[in-house]
């Protein structure tokens, strides 16, 4: 195993990449923030790029060029947030905290089935998708209290009954996000809200087209900072225009594609409020993609290889400050982590 950096430039754009001879690298799920700051952020690693059920988790710093292993170490597959110094971390579904700058690790909640961590903005609250027998579910922990409680219980109708993506509001812990999972053709109630003490509802109204098929294809999303809306795409595969990314308001309760230029595939929301990233889905590449909120400009930024399988697609993700956006970028068969930092190309 040899983990090192290094400068390079693709497609006009450059970057810092991270890799690993010969594994694979990443930093999870884009929804997950994985950054202690703008200068470091956790890493896992693997040997296998299908299978992360085997995964070390490490320190990397940016500014330092320096990758320090930590003690979390998988057994099975870990998913994991950062919240400052501290990262949480799902292991045989136990669920561990870490002090990075101490060391001092602890047990903190125990149960089966848990997985996908997500936290609000202040660091309190933490939430996680579960399981209780045939049911789907949501549940909170009160860091400061240690409690933990269910904010729903779902099951959708087969053939396709999964519940996922399971997100707690960063601004609200009384909102949770869940999606339903399944093929996007035939799923007309992807995107659905759970409001503390409320029965979950379904948020985005998708529309069918003339023959009586479902014209609106939603996914991949997550909630936008500042907790009034979430972002999503609208895929290329929809039967109806417009296709691209779109945007849930809370406040209105309704939703509308807001930028169409690429194919894009995913959605991510800066800390900060600056940017959108996203991938695209074409063909045998995915392509890295910027939007700035504040002008609307759309930009395309470099190109990867992509074989459609977590993680080999690039899940664009920025840090707290939206100083820098890393990327998973698979190259002759590794992925690798890039890194693009953003306030130099807007000083360029």
């Amino acid at each position: 195993m040899k983990l090192y950096f290094e400068e390079k430039e693709r497609d006009g754009t450059r970057f810092l990449a991270l890799r690993d001879a010969p594994g694979h690298l990443s930093y999870g799920y884009y929804s997950n923030n994985s950054w202690v700051d703008d200068q470091r952020l956790v890493i896992s690693r693997s040997d296998e790029a299908k299978d992360f059920r085997n995964c070390a988790l490490y320190l990397a710093d940016l500014k330092e060029r320096r990758v320090t292993p930590l003690p979390a170490t998988a057994k099975e597959q870990s998913e994991y947030v950062v919240s400052g110094e501290l990262l949480y971390y799902i292991q045989k579904d136990t669920l561990f905290r870490l002090d990075l700058a101490t060391g001092e690790e602890e047990e903190l909640f125990r149960e089966e089935g848990m997985t996908f961590p997500h936290m609000t903005r202040d660091g309190r609250y933490i939430a996680w998708a579960g399981r209780e027998g045939e049911l789907y579910t949501g549940r909170v922990l009160d860091l400061s209290t240690g409690k933990a409680e269910t904010r729903f219980r779902k099951r959708f109708a087969e053939p396709f009954p999964v519940v996922n993506h399971v997100m707690i509001s960063p601004a609200d812990p009384n909102l949770v996000f869940f999606c339903h999972e399944g093929i996007t053709f035939y799923i007309s109630n992807r995107l659905w809200l759970s409001e503390k003490g409320r029965e979950p509802r379904d948020l985005a109204k998708q529309k069918l087209n003339k023959t009586g098929d479902l014209g609106d294809c939603l996914g991949h999303e997550c909630w936008a900072p500042d907790g009034k809306g979430l972002w999503f795409v609208k895929y290329i595969c929809s039967p109806e225009p417009p296709k691209g990314i779109g945007y849930f308001d809370l406040a209105k309760n309704d939703w509308e594609v807001r930028y169409s230029a690429y194919n894009y595939w995913h959605v991510s929301a800066s800390p900060a409020g600056k940017y959108l990233g996203s991938d695209t889905q074409d063909g045998t590449f995915s392509a890295v993609c910027l939007v700035d909120l504040e002008t609307g400009k759309e930009e395309m930024l470099l190109k990867t290889e992509t074989n459609w399988t977590h993680p080999d697609h690039p899940h664009p993700h920025f840090s707290p400050n939206d100083r820098y956006m890393a990327f998973q970028d698979l190259e002759e068969g590794r992925v690798a982590i890039g890194v693009i930092d953003l306030d130099e190309r807007r000083n360029a």
